[in-house]
């Protein structure tokens, strides 16, 4: 035999509501500016990225997301979600023509 609990409901209404005030400030908060993580505006001669599940022609390689305003091509075909480090060809080419 099951035995039964007797739940005070005034004690499940309190405590959903202030779940439901703890959510709705989610995201309110400004950006962390950690000094590990690169913002858009930084150069770096590498970047982290993750492999979009984007459609590419045959042959023309993958799209990656490296935190910057457009995702980033690379010469490979690689399965999404997979995490790389992508040297960046800007970044190099900007280095050489300044010395």
């Amino acid at each position: 035999m099951i035995p039964w609990i007797k739940v005070d409901i005034s004690l499940v209404c309190k405590v959903t509501a202030k779940f439901l005030v703890c959510c709705c400030s989610a995201g309110l908060l400004n950006p962390l500016a950690c000094p590990h993580h690169m913002s858009q505006s930084e150069e770096a001669e590498y970047r982290e990225g993750v492999v979009l599940n984007k459609p590419v022609k045959e042959g023309r390689g993958s799209f990656v997301n490296v935190g910057l305003q457009k995702e980033v091509r690379i010469d490979r075909h690689l399965d999404a979600g997979l995490r790389v480090t992508i040297k960046m060809k800007s970044y190099v080419e900007g280095m050489s023509s300044s010395n």
